[in-house]
């Protein structure tokens, strides 16, 4: 029984970590000299291995 009650206790302690690693991010993109979107920008976090591109009007997530 006790070592049932150490497993749960373990568990609650390491689930929520592993689920706080998993974020969203997004934003947009834009040329620094007219301000309009850049669309097909290629958006990667460094050392990641997902990525993903900027749509029509500059947004990505």
């Amino acid at each position: 029984m006790k070592k049932i009650a150490l497993l749960i206790q373990i568990l609650c302690i390491c689930v929520p970590f592993s689920l706080s690693a998993q974020q969203i991010i997004n934003g947009q993109v834009s040329n620094s000299s007219t301000s309009e979107p850049a669309y097909a920008v290629s958006i990667h976090v460094k050392d990641g291995k997902e990525g993903t591109f900027t749509d029509d009007e500059g947004v990505f997530s």
